[in-house]
């Protein structure tokens, strides 16, 4: 159920997730107070000068899943992954892109109100775009999209972006939804200045139906159901999963591993991030599990973190995003605003990733559902207890109480 406010009407309603707690309200004048961070005292700044945020179109976790590899759909953000430093608990703030994406640019989680009206209308603080403005990036944002689509242009503007390109700036054949991936990504080798500091965040489209790239022609190895790998054939359902949808997901990796080898080359300090906007609604048989039906990637990755790679059990969703990266690159002691919480700060055996109606942390998934009950997946072998998953949903309402009046009536925390 979404909740859509029109531009200049009185904010209304009942919050769905309960009142804000009075222990908030005791000790915070304001949400923005309530939001008010410092990075570490020992902060060190990690050297770079370009940071690359991918939002990748419908890309989930299953394809980069260690029993899933031998399919070879996701080879590049494989091997990247491996790498890099990988966050394997992750979820996504929605499961619809802009509202996803809404909450990856604003920090605040999606709640059940749609941010493309109202946050074209007014800044957040703790927008990423504002916030490395004033760490002096140039901020930039580039979608294979039509920027008319959800008011996108108009809301990453107001959010803080200095440069916007979409698909009607970029020079090559259209389709229904914009341009492909390679000239997105092509575009955005193209524009990004080597000398200046500059977050740029990515969004693609090509793993989207009505899937329009000729994949035959970019070297997709499956032509028919008898090339899939013989441990997936029993698995494997050409009518859940396409082998058009299926050459499509492939195809957003090859050129995400093309783009990053040739970033790489062109910006040698960059910092990358990828995500997935949301589950792709695909998978290779109709039978996923929550984790596999839920998760995204969250993965960073480049010379100043490839030292030491690992795959971080540390839960987190879309609004940790933020604070990640800020706690990465700003000085020590620096004020900023931010739902989440940085994935790289030690202590974070508590921590879980929040979602809209889903919740994760190293023991379990857990979706929430007023009809339906909790469903739950176990995924570890720690002992699984009830106070834990009394306490998952408790800190779920608890943020999303926040989110939804923040962006409802505002600051003011009554």
């Amino acid at each position: 159920t979404h909740s859509y406010l029109k531009v200049g009407s009185e904010p209304f309603g009942k919050n769905p997730f309960g009142p804000i707690s009075k222990t908030i309200k005791n000790n915070y004048k304001s949400l923005k107070e309530k939001l008010k961070k410092k990075t570490s005292p020992n902060s060190i700044q990690i050297e770079t000068k370009q940071i690359f945020l991918i939002v990748m179109e419908s890309y989930d976790s299953w394809p980069l899943m260690d029993k899933y590899k031998d399919l070879n759909v996701s080879s590049n953000l494989k091997n990247i992954q491996n790498k890099g430093i990988s966050f394997v608990n992750f979820l996504p703030a929605a499961n619809t892109t802009m509202n996803s994406f809404g909450a990856i640019v604003t920090n605040i989680p999606y709640s059940g109100v749609n941010i493309s009206t109202i946050g074209a209308t007014k800044s957040f603080p703790s927008s990423i775009f504002e916030q490395f403005k004033t760490l002096g990036y140039q901020t930039n944002f580039f979608y294979g999209g039509y920027l008319s689509w959800q008011n996108i242009k108009n809301f990453t503007r107001k959010q803080g972006a200095d440069n916007i390109f979409g698909a009607g700036s970029i020079s090559s054949s259209k389709g229904i939804w914009g341009v492909d991936d390679e000239s997105l990504f092509d575009t955005v080798l193209k524009e990004i200045d080597t000398t200046k500091n500059s977050l740029n965040i990515i969004l693609s489209l090509s793993y989207h139906p009505p899937y329009e790239v000729d994949i035959y022609e970019n070297g997709f190895p499956y032509k028919s159901t008898k090339d899939i790998p013989e441990k997936f054939k029993p698995l494997y359902d050409k009518e859940k999963m396409p082998l058009k949808a299926l050459g499509h997901l492939w195809y957003a990796d090859k050129a995400l591993g093309d783009f990053v080898n040739e970033a790489e080359k062109k910006y040698p300090n960059a910092l990358f991030a990828f995500t997935g906007d949301h589950y792709g609604r695909r998978f290779i048989n109709g039978s996923p599990t929550l984790y596999e039906s839920s998760s995204v990637p969250f993965i960073l990755y480049g010379k100043s973190v490839n030292k030491n790679p690992k795959h971080v059990l540390t839960p987190g969703s879309h609004i940790d995003i933020t604070p990640t990266l800020i706690e990465l690159v700003a000085p020590a002691n620096y004020t900023y605003y931010s739902f989440g919480n940085s994935l790289l700060k030690k202590n974070n055996e508590n921590k879980i990733g929040i979602g809209y109606n889903k919740v994760i942390d190293t023991i379990q998934i857990q979706e929430f559902s007023k009809n339906y009950g909790t469903k739950r997946q176990i995924i570890s072998n720690h002992k699984l207890t009830k106070e834990i998953s009394l306490g998952t949903k408790q800190k779920h309402d608890s943020l999303m109480s926040l989110a939804w009046h923040y962006t409802t009536k505002g600051d003011s925390i009554n």
